[in-house]
């Protein structure tokens, strides 16, 4: 059975060739993570 897509909310990510899928602990991070001034970039340092 091939990877199925991930699927949130409004978007679809197809994954099936990618090494590093979207996980439930990601999506709880960066629903966590807050945004009150407005950043210009976010870096990801591992948190697996």
């Amino acid at each position: 059975m091939p990877d199925q897509p991930f699927k949130f909310k409004e978007f679809v990510v197809n994954q099936d060739r990618c090494a590093m899928k979207i996980g439930t602990d990601g999506v709880l991070l960066g629903a966590w993570a807050t945004i009150d001034h407005n950043p210009f970039s976010i870096i990801d340092i591992g948190s697996g």
